[in-house]
């Protein structure tokens, strides 16, 4: 602002200060010529002075205001990178896994005490009739074993008769401690077999009856 009173305190000099001056140097008066009037561009180079003052201010303000605001930003990235340096968590909680629950399992009809009794009746009978199966089926095993035991015991006693029937005694000696039967001319003692396929052997000698038995232990008389 002192610069622009200056510049107007100068155009007021410059209009005025011709006409005093001669007046004190003692000159002849004279008729001056008229002089141009500057105040127009006096005025349009304050203006335009003005406006670069406003410039530079502006510039000034804008580059000491970045100055200003520089320094703050490694503050915001500083902030922005604290978390980073925090130390990482060394064992993290596990998570909880979610609990299964527990299956209902659907319970078991219960059975009246009368539906019991009549199963445990019935298993009961059953249990009974398979052991009198059973019992008569190794009755009728035995029978039919015995059965056939006789039949082939007769047919053995059957076979041996014939055989005694045909046979011939040739001779009895009782003499000394061991007696001897002369059959069909083969000479036996007691417990000799005189027979192998019937199973027929000596049980006893007598004077006038020899005696013979078989394996099943039947025995069977013959005489000379």
């Amino acid at each position: 602002m002192s610069l622009i009173n200056q510049a107007l305190k100068k155009a007021q000099n410059d209009r005025g200060g011709a006409p005093r001056s001669a007046d004190a140097a003692g000159a002849p008066a004279y008729t001056q010529a008229p002089q141009k009037n500057n105040t127009p561009l006096m005025l349009g180079l304050v203006a335009l002075f003005a406006v670069l003052i406003g410039l530079v201010a502006g510039l000034s303000i804008l580059v000491f205001g970045q100055q200003d605001s520089a320094p703050q930003q490694p503050a915001v990235q500083q902030a922005g990178a604290a978390p980073s340096t925090a130390p990482a968590a060394v064992n993290p909680e596990p998570r909880q896994q979610p609990k299964p629950q527990p299956i209902e399992t659907a319970a078991a009809p219960t059975t009246p005490p009368v539906e019991l009794n009549e199963l445990q009746t019935a298993r009961e009978n059953a249990e009974r009739d398979l052991q009198e199966k059973q019992a008569a089926d190794a009755a009728a095993t035995l029978a039919r074993q015995q059965a056939e035991a006789k039949a082939s015991s007769e047919e053995q006693a059957n076979a041996i008769r014939i055989w005694l029937n045909e046979a011939r005694i040739n001779g009895i000696k009782l003499k000394g401690s061991s007696p001897k039967v002369v059959l069909n001319s083969k000479a036996y003692t007691i417990d000799d077999n005189v027979n192998f396929e019937l199973g027929l052997s000596v049980r006893d000698i007598q004077r006038n009856l020899v005696i013979f038995v078989d394996e099943a232990g039947n025995e069977y008389t013959k005489r000379p």
